[in-house]
């Protein structure tokens, strides 16, 4: 019997608090308006701001680029120079040893 009761007591319980949560009013609310020009406003705020952006980091790219072509053409020109004082002494090391055997058979000659 007291099982009955309480089953009783719990399904009136129950009962009461679903009819509570289903008398409650339904409130719908009506959208906000939408000031169309505010919002094109931000949106062009928001566009140029990315261009900006985005034309920051390519002038930072296109640097970074200009600095790496400028340090390949230095180390270019060092090794042009290079090549370049390696084949002169090759030239005069050449020339000095055909002086050498003229004035020796200059020198033989005059002997």
């Amino acid at each position: 019997m007291k099982f009955k009761k309480t089953k009783l007591i719990n399904l009136i319980a129950i009962s009461l608090l679903v009819t509570a949560c289903n008398d409650a009013p339904i409130q719908n609310k009506a959208p906000e308006p939408v000031d169309v020009q505010a919002t094109e406003k931000i949106n062009d705020k928001l566009l140029n701001s990315m261009r900006k952006i985005s034309d920051q980091q390519l002038s930072q790219v296109e640097d970074a680029g200009k600095d790496a072509l400028e340090l390949l053409a230095e180390s270019d020109r060092q090794e042009l120079i290079d090549l370049t004082i390696e084949e002169s002494s090759e030239a005069v090391l050449d020339g000095g040893e055909k002086t050498l055997k003229l004035l020796e058979d200059i020198n033989g000659i005059s002997e």
